[in-house]
C-alpha cells in the first residue's frame, strides 16, 4: 500500500513575488513530491501581477489573508488600523505578551485562523508573525514545526527609539524559536547569533541562492563599447543602502565610462536626493539608469547584462553585519563581478571569489573607485573575474544543491526519529 503524500504548509507574511525565499522553497518541496500550501497577506501592489504570473505556472497553492487595497479593501483597512493601534499599546504596555505578538504582524490572527484551518504534518514559518501562526496550526494538529530565519530579526533593530520592537522581537524568538523540529538560516552568522540567544543547537545553513535554469543561455563576453555597467537591485531604492558611497566613487573618477544601473522603485523623495548628490558631485543624470521591479525569477539573467555587481550592506544594525542577502550570489550567477562591503558575513564570501571579487569598508570611497578602476582598466581582468564568478556559481553557490539540504531536514522532521537539534514542543 502507497504511503499517502505528506503535506506541508508554509505560513509567511508577504506574498510570494516579494519572498523569492519562499518560491524557493515551495518549488522545491513541491517537486519532491510533497502537497504544499503557503498561506501569505498582501504587501506590496507592484507584486501583483508578478504574482499573478507565478500562480500560472506553480503546482502548490497559495492562500491571501488579510485582504487588498482593491479586493477585499474593508477587511485590509480594518486589519491596518488593527496593526497600528497595535503597536501604539504595545509601545506603552510592553509586558502585555499578547499585545506585543499583535503589534508583530498585521495579518497575525487570519495568518492563526488559516493556518489552524490547513491540515498538515508539518508548518514552516517565515518572519516571526508567522512562526507565532504556524506553532498554533503545529500545536493543534499535533504536527512538526520549522522556521526559516532569513534575518536575525531582533537585530534589525538598533536605535533607542525602536527599543520596545526589539523587546517584542526578541521575546517572540526566545518563547517559540525553541519549540521548532528544526530551524534553518540564511547565513551562519544568523544560525549562530539564534543558536547563542535562543539556546538551540547551531541551525542550517541555506544561502540565498537561486536555480541553475536561470542562468544566461551564453556568457557575455563584454559590451560593444567601453562603458562600465554598474548592477544594484532591490525592491526598494532607499537612503542607507549604500548607493551614496557609489556615487561618490563615481564622482572620483569621472574621466572613466560609468554607468549605475538600479533595478527597483525609489522611496518617496530619494530620487530626487540622488540626482542632487549626482549634480553635486559633478555627475551626469544620464550615467544612472533606473529599471521597475521584474520578476525576481528574471533577475539572474537580467544581471547578465552589466559588470559589475554592487553588494553594499553597510553594517547598519546586527542584523545588517550578518546578512548575506541575494544580491550577492544573484551577480555570481549572472557573471558579474562583485564589489561588496567588508562586513563580517561577506568577508569569506567575496574573499573567496579570489580575483573577481572586491571589499571596501563602507564609507571608503576612495578604495571602492579603485575597484571600479581596477576593472574598468584591465578589461581583460574583468573578463577573467566574470568568468571565475560564473564559475563559482556552476560549482558552489545554486540552489541545485543548496535545497538537498532542505529537503533533507524535512525528511528527517516528518519521519519517526527524533531531531537533535530543539526542545519539545509543551
Amino acid at each position: 500500500m502507497n504511503n499517502p503524500v505528506k503535506r506541508i504548509c508554509i505560513v509567511t507574511t508577504g506574498q510570494p513575488s516579494t519572498n523569492p525565499r519562499v518560491v524557493k522553497e515551495a518549488d522545491a518541496l513541491f517537486q519532491a513530491g510533497y502537497d504544499v500550501h503557503v498561506i501569505g497577506g498582501h504587501w506590496a501592489e507592484w507584486a501583483d501581477r508578478f504574482d499573478e504570473d507565478l500562480f500560472k505556472r506553480i503546482g502548490w497553492k497559495f492562500q491571501y489573508v488579510g485582504g487588498f487595497k482593491h479586493s477585499k479593501k474593508w477587511l485590509y483597512t480594518w486589519t491596518r488600523a488593527r496593526y497600528k493601534a497595535a503597536r501604539i499599546l504595545a509601545k506603552s504596555f510592553r509586558n502585555i505578551h499578547w499585545l506585543g505578538e499583535r503589534a508583530s504582524g498585521r495579518v497575525l490572527p487570519e495568518l492563526i485562523r488559516s493556518a489552524r484551518s490547513v491540515k498538515a504534518d508539518l508548518y514552516i514559518a517565515h518572519y516571526l508573525p508567522a512562526l507565532i501562526a504556524a506553532y498554533h496550526a503545529a500545536k493543534a494538529k499535533h504536527a512538526k514545526l520549522g522556521f526559516d530565519a532569513e534575518d536575525f530579526h531582533s537585530g534589525q533593530y538598533s536605535a533607542l527609539e525602536n527599543l520596545w520592537l526589539r523587546q517584542i522581537h526578541e521575546r517572540i524568538e526566545r518563547q517559540y524559536i525553541p519549540l521548532c523540529d528544526f530551524v534553518t538560516c540564511s547565513s551562519p552568522l544568523i544560525g549562530e547569533a539564534y543558536a547563542s540567544t535562543c539556546h538551540i543547537h547551531l541551525p542550517t545553513t541555506l544561502l540565498n541562492v537561486f536555480p541553475m535554469p536561470q542562468w544566461p543561455a551564453k556568457f557575455r563576453n563584454g559590451g560593444p563599447d567601453n562603458v562600465l555597467r554598474l548592477f544594484w537591485f532591490s525592491q526598494s531604492i532607499a537612503e542607507g543602502r549604500g548607493l551614496e558611497d557609489v556615487l561618490k566613487a563615481m564622482a572620483l573618477l569621472r574621466s572613466h565610462a560609468v554607468e549605475l544601473h538600479l533595478l527597483g522603485r525609489f522611496l518617496t523623495g530619494y530620487r530626487e536626493k540622488v540626482y542632487k548628490m549626482a549634480e553635486k558631485w559633478g555627475l551626469p543624470h544620464k550615467n544612472i539608469i533606473v529599471y521597475e521591479p521584474i520578476q525576481p525569477e528574471k533577475i539572474v539573467n537580467f544581471g547578465s547584462g552589466f559588470d559589475i555587481g554592487l553588494a553594499l550592506e553597510t553594517g547598519r544594525d546586527k542584523n545588517n553585519a550578518m546578512a548575506l542577502s541575494n544580491k550577492i550570489f544573484t551577480y555570481i550567477l549572472s557573471g558579474n563581478a562583485v564589489i561588496g562591503t567588508d562586513t563580517e558575513a561577506q568577508r569569506p564570501i567575496i574573499n573567496g571569489l579570489g580575483e573577481a571579487g572586491w571589499l571596501y569598508r563602507s564609507g571608503d570611497t576612495a578604495r571602492l573607485a579603485e575597484g571600479i578602476a581596477r576593472w574598468q582598466e584591465n578589461r581583460d581582468l574583468l573578463y577573467r573575474a566574470r568568468l571565475k564568478s560564473l564559475q563559482m556559481g556552476t560549482d558552489v553557490y545554486n540552489w541545485d544543491k543548496e535545497k538537498k539540504k532542505l529537503l533533507e531536514l524535512v525528511e528527517r522532521a516528518l519521519s519517526k526519529d527524533p531531531l537533535p537539534c530543539l526542545r519539545s514542543r509543551k
